[in-house]
C-alpha cells in the first residue's frame, strides 16, 4: 500500500480513537459526579442553605456543562454519531442536575414539575419550565445558569458565560 493512501486513513483512525478516549474519560468523570450528586443530599450532616454556597456549586456545574458543550460543538455529529449522542445525553443530565442543586433552596415539588416540563418535547412546556425558573429563582442565581436552558446556539451560550463567569 502506498504511503499517500495509508497516512490519511491512519490519521482518520487516530482522530476517531482520540474522540472515543475523550468520551470515555468524560463518562468516567460523569459517573463519579453522579455518585457525588446522589450521595451528597443524603448526608444528614450536610446542611446547604446559603445562597452563596448554592451559587458557587451552580457556577462549577455550569462551567463543567459548558466544557462539555464546547466538546459537543467540535464533535462531528455525522461522523461520530454515537459519541455525539452520548455526550448530548451527559449534557442533558448535567442540566437536570442543576435543577436538583436548586432543590437545596427551593421547593422540590415545584422543581420536579420544572424538570418534567423541561424534558418534554413540547416546546410550550419547555418554555413554561424556563418561565417558572425565571419567576422563582433569585436574579443572582438565575444569571448563572438561565441562559444554559434557552434554545440558542452553543456559541451564543459560551459568549454569554464568558461575560459573567
Amino acid at each position: 500500500m502506498k504511503l499517500t493512501k495509508f497516512l490519511p486513513n491512519l490519521l482518520n483512525d487516530l482522530k476517531y480513537q482520540i474522540n472515543q478516549i475523550l468520551i470515555i474519560n468524560t463518562l468516567k468523570n460523569f459517573k463519579e459526579e453522579i455518585l457525588d450528586t446522589l450521595i451528597f443530599p443524603l448526608n444528614n450532616n450536610c446542611k446547604i442553605n446559603n445562597e452563596d454556597q448554592i451559587k458557587n456549586i451552580l457556577e462549577n456545574s455550569v462551567k463543567d456543562t459548558l466544557n462539555k458543550l464546547t466538546l459537543l460543538n467540535i464533535l462531528n455529529e455525522k461522523k461520530y454519531a454515537d459519541s455525539y449522542l452520548v455526550l448530548k445525553e451527559i449534557i442533558d443530565t448535567k442540566i437536570e442536575n442543576i435543577f436538583l442543586i436548586l432543590g437545596f433552596l427551593y421547593q422540590n415539588n415545584l422543581l420536579s414539575q420544572v424538570i418534567s416540563n423541561y424534558k418534554s418535547k413540547n416546546i410550550n412546556l419547555r418554555a413554561y419550565s424556563i418561565d417558572l425558573i425565571d419567576n422563582i429563582v433569585s436574579n443572582d442565581i438565575k444569571r448563572v445558569f438561565l441562559q444554559l436552558l434557552d434554545d440558542i446556539s452553543i456559541e451564543k451560550r459560551l459568549v454569554h458565560f464568558l461575560k459573567i463567569l
